[in-house]
């Protein structure tokens, strides 16, 4: 029923708080100097499976519903569980001294007087709120413009994420340059969403679909690369919860 997806889908929004400011930061405590090169290794492997999954998914709705979707979701998180379980144990993290300002509110002041901070938060409240709405949208044009099913969404979405491997390798080898990168990214992916609104056809929409993939990841990778490389380390997990809650939290205002 409604009732039950709407519930599902608030018990996992309360989980990104949680979960992304916390991967982030274990991702920066693992990888040391070589944290930009981790940041885009790890997009490259989320991306790589935007390419399978949607696929694979599009087929197991097609053959045996949707239920089935997130019951195979559900077990796959035991993988994740027991490989954070066997981590070595990571030192305590820093706390703010006594007689500190609010934890959250310092982070807010940190990056507001540091402009190409604050331009990076612009920048990602913009992709957030007006790019990244264009997934929810994509079943009903499936359905209403080129006249597939789940196996045709499935497809057509894997484009997305050929253009998300490809940003995501790209920045693997950018040992500089991220913030023009991020800029080009937005162009990519206007351009693509232009492409996608005119497309009436699976091949027009295939290719802005990639440039969309393409776009998307750069901006979010190269900004989240950016902000911990520039936020000390006694304010880099607010920062991004901050990340966190203009990168997830306003893309249902979109």
């Amino acid at each position: 029923r409604p009732t039950h997806v709407l519930l599902l889908g608030v018990m996992l929004g309360l989980t990104y708080p949680f979960e992304i400011p916390a991967r982030q930061m274990m991702l920066a405590e693992l990888s040391g100097d070589d944290l930009p090169n981790v940041v885009a290794l790890n997009s490259t492997l989320v991306t790589l499976m935007r390419i399978i999954g949607p696929t694979a998914g599009g087929l197991v709705v097609a053959w045996w519903g949707e239920g089935w979707c997130f019951a195979i979701n559900a077990v796959s998180f035991v993988a994740v569980i027991a490989a954070v379980v066997a981590l070595p144990r990571a030192p305590p993290a820093a706390h703010p001294p006594p007689g500190a300002a609010v934890p959250i509110l310092e982070a807010v002041k940190w990056a507001w007087h540091r402009p190409q901070v604050r331009s990076l938060f612009f920048h990602l409240v913009a992709l957030s709120a007006v790019g990244q709405a264009w997934g929810t949208l994509m079943p009903a044009w499936v359905a209403k413009v080129v006249r597939g099913g789940p196996d045709v969404l499935g497809h057509l979405l894997s484009f997305s994420g050929a253009g998300a491997l490809a940003a995501a390798m790209l920045l693997l080898f950018a040992e500089t340059g991220l913030a023009w990168r991020v800029g080009a990214g937005g162009v990519v992916m206007a351009a693509g969403l232009g492409g996608l609104s005119w497309s009436q056809h699976w091949a027009p929409a295939a290719a802005s679909l990639f440039l969309i993939g393409l776009g998307q990841v750069t901006q979010s990778s190269g900004i989240l690369t950016e902000l911990q490389r520039r936020s000390p380390v006694h304010l880099r997990g607010r920062l991004l919860g901050l990340f966190t809650m203009a990168f997830v939290g306003l893309v249902p205002v979109g």
